[in-house]
Protein backbone atom coordinates (compact mmCIF):
# COMPACT_ATOMS: atom_id res chain seq x y z
CA UNK A 1 0.00 0.00 0.00
CA UNK A 2 2.69 2.71 0.87
CA UNK A 3 4.62 1.62 -2.70
CA UNK A 4 1.37 2.23 -4.35
CA UNK A 5 1.24 5.71 -2.47
CA UNK A 6 4.43 7.02 -3.51
CA UNK A 7 4.05 6.21 -6.84
CA UNK A 8 0.93 7.85 -7.63
CA UNK A 9 2.60 10.65 -5.71
CA UNK A 10 3.92 13.72 -7.90
CA UNK A 11 6.44 14.67 -5.34
CA UNK A 12 7.45 11.14 -5.64
CA UNK A 13 7.95 11.70 -9.50
CA UNK A 14 9.90 15.00 -8.90
CA UNK A 15 12.31 12.93 -7.10
CA UNK A 16 12.82 10.11 -9.08
CA UNK A 17 13.02 12.10 -12.40
CA UNK A 18 12.94 15.88 -11.88
CA UNK A 19 14.73 16.83 -15.09
CA UNK A 20 11.75 15.83 -16.82
CA UNK A 21 9.16 17.60 -15.00
CA UNK A 22 10.18 20.86 -12.85
CA UNK A 23 13.34 22.63 -12.49
CA UNK A 24 15.34 22.38 -8.96
CA UNK A 25 16.24 25.05 -7.43
CA UNK A 26 18.00 22.76 -4.60
CA UNK A 27 19.28 19.08 -4.41
CA UNK A 28 21.20 17.07 -1.95
CA UNK A 29 21.18 13.75 -0.31
CA UNK A 30 18.32 14.25 2.28
CA UNK A 31 15.27 17.31 0.13
CA UNK A 32 14.83 18.94 -2.96
CA UNK A 33 13.62 22.24 -3.32
CA UNK A 34 11.12 23.98 -6.51
CA UNK A 35 9.32 26.79 -7.02
CA UNK A 36 5.18 25.92 -5.95
CA UNK A 37 3.31 25.72 -9.35
CA UNK A 38 0.74 28.09 -8.16
CA UNK A 39 2.54 30.95 -6.23
CA UNK A 40 0.87 32.30 -3.06
CA UNK A 41 3.70 35.01 -2.88
CA UNK A 42 6.16 37.46 -4.15
CA UNK A 43 8.48 33.76 -3.81
CA UNK A 44 7.13 30.67 -3.09
CA UNK A 45 8.92 28.07 -3.05
CA UNK A 46 8.76 23.72 -1.79
CA UNK A 47 11.47 22.25 -0.01
CA UNK A 48 10.35 18.51 -0.15
CA UNK A 49 12.16 15.32 1.44
CA UNK A 50 13.58 12.73 -0.70
CA UNK A 51 12.25 9.71 1.50
CA UNK A 52 8.12 9.68 1.16
CA UNK A 53 7.03 10.93 4.48
CA UNK A 54 3.05 11.51 3.87
CA UNK A 55 2.58 14.44 6.24
CA UNK A 56 3.77 16.01 9.91
CA UNK A 57 1.97 13.49 11.82
CA UNK A 58 3.85 11.00 10.33
CA UNK A 59 7.00 12.53 12.60
CA UNK A 60 8.06 11.86 15.84
CA UNK A 61 9.97 13.59 18.51
CA UNK A 62 13.40 12.06 17.28
CA UNK A 63 16.83 13.27 16.19
CA UNK A 64 16.46 12.24 12.60
CA UNK A 65 13.03 13.69 12.12
CA UNK A 66 13.90 17.06 14.16
CA UNK A 67 17.63 16.85 11.91
CA UNK A 68 15.39 16.32 8.73
CA UNK A 69 12.82 19.20 9.14
CA UNK A 70 15.96 21.52 10.60
CA UNK A 71 17.84 21.11 7.76
CA UNK A 72 14.80 21.35 5.12
CA UNK A 73 14.09 25.19 6.86
CA UNK A 74 17.78 25.91 6.50
CA UNK A 75 17.60 25.40 2.82
CA UNK A 76 14.23 27.44 2.22
CA UNK A 77 16.38 29.88 3.81
CA UNK A 78 19.20 30.01 1.95
CA UNK A 79 16.98 30.40 -1.06
CA UNK A 80 14.84 33.10 0.20
CA UNK A 81 18.13 35.18 1.72
CA UNK A 82 19.37 34.43 -1.61
CA UNK A 83 16.50 35.32 -4.25
CA UNK A 84 14.49 37.77 -1.90
CA UNK A 85 16.72 39.54 0.89
CA UNK A 86 15.09 42.43 1.32
CA UNK A 87 11.43 40.80 2.02
CA UNK A 88 10.13 39.39 5.28
CA UNK A 89 9.99 35.63 5.26
CA UNK A 90 7.91 32.83 6.57
CA UNK A 91 8.16 29.06 6.51
CA UNK A 92 5.42 26.06 7.69
CA UNK A 93 4.09 23.06 7.15
CA UNK A 94 -0.15 22.35 6.30
CA UNK A 95 -1.30 19.76 8.75
CA UNK A 96 -4.04 17.53 7.41
CA UNK A 97 -6.57 17.59 6.68
CA UNK A 98 -5.47 20.62 4.81
CA UNK A 99 -2.38 19.64 3.24
CA UNK A 100 -3.11 19.21 -0.80
CA UNK A 101 0.10 16.72 -1.07
CA UNK A 102 0.79 13.99 0.63
CA UNK A 103 4.17 14.27 0.86
CA UNK A 104 5.92 16.42 3.65
CA UNK A 105 6.27 19.76 2.04
CA UNK A 106 7.97 23.12 3.21
CA UNK A 107 6.31 26.44 2.22
CA UNK A 108 9.06 28.83 2.30
CA UNK A 109 7.33 32.60 1.33
CA UNK A 110 8.78 35.98 0.60
CA UNK A 111 5.93 37.82 1.30
CA UNK A 112 3.56 39.73 0.79
CA UNK A 113 1.36 37.30 -0.35
CA UNK A 114 -0.02 37.75 -3.40
CA UNK A 115 -2.88 38.11 -3.99
CA UNK A 116 -3.39 38.72 -0.36
CA UNK A 117 -6.75 36.37 0.14
CA UNK A 118 -4.12 34.21 -0.21
CA UNK A 119 -3.04 34.56 3.42
CA UNK A 120 -5.99 32.99 4.40
CA UNK A 121 -4.86 29.16 3.15
CA UNK A 122 -1.58 29.57 5.55
CA UNK A 123 -3.58 30.63 9.12
CA UNK A 124 -2.76 28.60 12.33
CA UNK A 125 -6.37 26.95 13.39
CA UNK A 126 -5.18 26.04 16.81
CA UNK A 127 -6.19 22.55 17.69
CA UNK A 128 -8.25 22.39 14.51
CA UNK A 129 -4.86 22.36 12.97
CA UNK A 130 -4.17 24.37 9.59
CA UNK A 131 -0.87 26.19 9.15
CA UNK A 132 1.80 25.51 11.77
CA UNK A 133 5.03 27.95 11.47
CA UNK A 134 8.75 25.56 11.22
CA UNK A 135 10.32 26.86 14.22
CA UNK A 136 6.20 25.42 16.03
CA UNK A 137 6.68 22.28 14.53
CA UNK A 138 11.05 21.82 15.33
CA UNK A 139 9.72 22.75 19.34
CA UNK A 140 7.27 19.82 18.95
CA UNK A 141 9.52 17.61 17.13
CA UNK A 142 12.90 18.41 19.74
CA UNK A 143 13.80 15.64 21.34
CA UNK A 144 14.22 15.68 25.40
CA UNK A 145 17.57 15.74 26.65
CA UNK A 146 18.90 16.36 23.18
CA UNK A 147 21.97 18.31 22.51
CA UNK A 148 19.73 20.68 20.67
CA UNK A 149 17.96 20.99 23.62
CA UNK A 150 20.80 21.55 26.28
CA UNK A 151 22.42 24.11 24.30
CA UNK A 152 19.27 26.41 24.24
CA UNK A 153 18.94 26.15 28.04
CA UNK A 154 23.02 26.70 28.26
CA UNK A 155 22.19 30.06 25.72
CA UNK A 156 19.31 30.96 27.85
CA UNK A 157 20.73 31.00 30.82
CA UNK A 158 23.93 32.82 29.83
CA UNK A 159 21.58 35.58 28.27
CA UNK A 160 19.91 36.14 31.74
CA UNK A 161 23.02 36.31 33.58
CA UNK A 162 24.23 39.23 30.98
CA UNK A 163 20.61 40.81 32.04
CA UNK A 164 20.98 40.91 35.54
CA UNK A 165 24.65 41.86 35.24
CA UNK A 166 23.40 45.00 33.14
CA UNK A 167 21.00 45.40 35.71
CA UNK A 168 23.46 45.27 38.90
CA UNK A 169 26.21 47.63 36.94
CA UNK A 170 23.11 50.38 36.62
CA UNK A 171 22.12 50.03 39.94
CA UNK A 172 25.41 50.93 40.77
CA UNK A 173 25.79 53.65 39.18
CA UNK A 174 22.61 55.27 40.05
CA UNK A 175 23.76 54.42 43.51
CA UNK A 176 27.31 56.34 43.41
CA UNK A 177 25.76 58.71 41.63
CA UNK A 178 23.55 59.36 44.39
CA UNK A 179 25.49 59.09 47.33
CA UNK A 180 28.46 60.81 45.80
CA UNK A 181 26.09 64.16 45.96
CA UNK A 182 25.57 63.58 49.29
CA UNK A 183 29.61 63.32 49.99
CA UNK A 184 30.52 66.21 48.57
CA UNK A 185 27.45 68.13 50.33
CA UNK A 186 29.04 66.88 53.82
CA UNK A 187 32.43 67.82 53.15
CA UNK A 188 31.44 71.27 51.80
CA UNK A 189 31.91 73.90 55.45
CA UNK A 190 28.42 75.45 54.78
CA UNK A 191 27.12 71.73 54.45
CA UNK A 192 28.60 70.79 57.53
CA UNK A 193 27.18 73.12 59.44
CA UNK A 194 23.62 73.03 57.81
CA UNK A 195 24.38 69.06 58.67
CA UNK A 196 25.08 69.35 62.43
CA UNK A 197 21.71 71.07 62.57
CA UNK A 198 19.73 68.21 61.41
CA UNK A 199 17.47 66.11 63.29
CA UNK A 200 19.55 63.21 64.21
CA UNK A 201 16.88 60.76 61.32
CA UNK A 202 18.62 62.94 58.57
CA UNK A 203 21.82 63.04 60.06
CA UNK A 204 21.84 58.96 60.21
CA UNK A 205 20.51 59.03 56.57
CA UNK A 206 23.11 61.38 55.15
CA UNK A 207 25.67 58.74 57.33
CA UNK A 208 24.31 55.55 55.63
CA UNK A 209 24.32 57.18 51.95
CA UNK A 210 27.87 58.30 52.63
CA UNK A 211 28.84 54.89 53.77
CA UNK A 212 26.89 53.37 51.30
CA UNK A 213 29.01 55.58 48.80
CA UNK A 214 32.14 54.12 50.38
CA UNK A 215 31.17 50.50 49.94
CA UNK A 216 30.54 50.56 46.44
CA UNK A 217 33.73 52.48 45.50
CA UNK A 218 35.56 49.43 47.18
CA UNK A 219 33.77 47.16 45.63
CA UNK A 220 34.64 48.86 42.05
Amino acid sequence: MAGANQAACIFCQIVRNPASTTYLLHTDEKVIAFQDIKPAAQRHYLVIPKEHIPTVRDLQRRDEDYSLVSHMLSVGQELLQKDAPQTIHRFGFHQPPFNSVDHLHLHCFALPFTPRWKAIKYKSLGPFGGFIEAHTLLDKLRPHGSLHSKVGVLVAVHEIIIIIRLQLNRCKCVLATTSLSIYQEVLSPVSREQWRVKPHSAQVSDYCSFSLFVGILRCQ
